[in-house]
């Protein structure tokens, strides 16, 4: 993927009317990273991927909630999103699926914020197309 592909999706991503923050509300912000897979895996079932984090909008706490009530509580399914909706974003600039990483960020109470992922130890690249 080109470098200024990759900037016009993540522009289309984090527009105030696109589709992703009408259907969901709850992201603030959406880092989109476009990568190749490490040498070693390449040869074996991987070549590139993209890596897809989110912000979400929500109150600040101390600590997170679990990673399986992000629908319950904010009707956020980050899956969902990535199998359903950004195939239709990709097929608008031209490009076929990506495997992907997901890292789901809620505001902490000391400015920052806590990772989903790193907290439920479910980091593993999606490799389904």
């Amino acid at each position: 993927m080109k470098p200024a592909v990759e900037k016009a999706i993540q522009k289309y991503l984090n527009s105030p009317d696109g589709d992703i923050k009408r259907i969901y509300p709850v992201i603030d912000k959406i880092d989109f990273n476009y990568r190749l897979a490490p040498l070693n895996i390449q040869d074996l079932y991987l070549k590139d991927y993209v890596t897809v984090d989110l912000y979400l909008n929500t109150p600040p706490t101390e600590d997170p909630p679990h990673i399986d009530d992000l629908w319950y509580l904010y009707r956020l399914d980050e899956h969902y999103l990535m199998d359903y909706h950004m195939p239709r974003i990709y097929k608008l600039f031209g490009l076929d699926n990506f495997s992907y990483m997901t890292n789901v960020y809620t505001p902490d109470t000391k400015g920052g914020y806590h990772n989903m992922r790193e907290i439920s130890n479910r980091g593993n690249i999606v490799t389904e197309k």
